[in-house]
């Protein structure tokens, strides 16, 4: 999807005040990778959890796809680790607004299931906060906006 595109629908939706975010799993809630994205996307306060997609504006369809996998290269045990993919999408049109893929690839230590639920939901909730316009945020915390009818032009 276009950021304009994205920009407008997120736009709209805050206006009408907390967006609500339905996630489409297959995951247990009990899940480290589910688990940490929810505990982030609540800390950022950009989203309200619903458990039913008919209440929800926004779907985050999520899957973890992949797995600890351990290899020998040159004597040497490295982990790939966890990987998970998130994709949002408007529950009304089912346009994707966002997308990213989270984990794998080679460390020493290999990625956690809970680092990459942090992960995607840090890259989440960061995208959220750029797509809400600065004329809500400041309304929201009380300070009038200049198409306001108690605003006066000096």
């Amino acid at each position: 999807m276009k950021p304009l595109t994205a920009f407008l629908l997120l736009s709209v939706l805050a206006a009408y005040g907390q967006q609500s975010l339905y996630i489409d799993t297959t995951l247990p809630n009990a899940h480290p990778l589910k688990k940490e994205l929810v505990d982030k996307l609540k800390q950022s306060g950009k989203v309200k959890i619903v458990t039913l997609p008919e209440k929800a504006d926004l779907v985050l369809d999520l899957e973890e796809t992949g797995r600890s996998l351990g290899t020998c290269t040159a004597g040497i045990f490295v982990d790939c680790g966890h990987r998970g993919r998130a994709v949002l999408k408007s529950h009304h049109s089912g346009e994707e607004l966002w997308s990213e893929e989270k984990g794998g690839g080679w460390q020493w230590s290999g990625w956690s299931a809970a680092a990459v639920g942090r992960k995607l939901g840090n890259d989440l909730s960061k995208f959220l906060a750029e797509q809400t316009p600065a004329a809500h945020s400041a309304e929201s915390a009380g300070a009038p906006s200049s198409a306001s009818p108690t605003s006066r032009v000096v």
